[in-house]
């Protein structure tokens, strides 16, 4: 079987595989990572993958302390950015927005201080103890215009 996940969605799958045929020594022999673009990439493009794992089971979420503090990567031409925190992948209940960030902030807190609790946590001060949660991001550019959301993703698990 073959199963591709990504922040905790089944992405591709196939179970006709034959991974080793008769030879039982060793199972995977090489995997690659590539990109393809059928005529070539009309501009040049990098993708980065980062803790590519192969495993037997399902890995993850990631465990986080209570409350979780999330970590940004650097945006270009960004000037402020938000996040929100949902106990579901679709974002049916939001449950945690946080407070606008100037584009110098790196890092937050999910926590009553940096943004306010909604949904089925309005009132709270911290996210449900060991329950998933997964995030999305928004930047605003220096004109004052907010990009779309992110998709749900980056499920994590607070600590119980």
């Amino acid at each position: 079987m073959f199963a591709l996940w990504v922040d905790g969605r089944l992405e591709a799958s196939r179970t006709d595989l034959d991974w080793h045929g008769v030879w039982n020594d060793y199972a995977i022999n090489a995997v690659f990572l590539e990109n393809y673009w059928n005529q070539g990439s009309g501009k040049r493009q990098a993708r980065w993958f980062d803790d590519f794992v192969i495993s037997t089971q399902p890995i993850g979420p990631l465990i986080a302390a209570n409350p979780p503090s999330i970590t940004r990567t650097p945006g270009s031409g960004l000037a402020a950015w938000e996040a929100q925190a949902a106990t579901d992948p679709q974002g049916k209940d939001v449950v945690w927005r946080s407070k606008t960030l100037a584009s110098a902030a790196r890092g937050l807190v999910i926590d009553a201080a940096h943004g306010t609790f909604m949904g089925s946590r309005a009132g709270k001060r911290q996210l449900t103890a060991g329950a998933t949660h997964w995030l999305r991001l928004r930047e605003r550019n220096a004109s004052g215009v907010w990009s779309d959301w992110t998709t749900w993703h980056a499920p994590l698990r607070t600590a119980p």
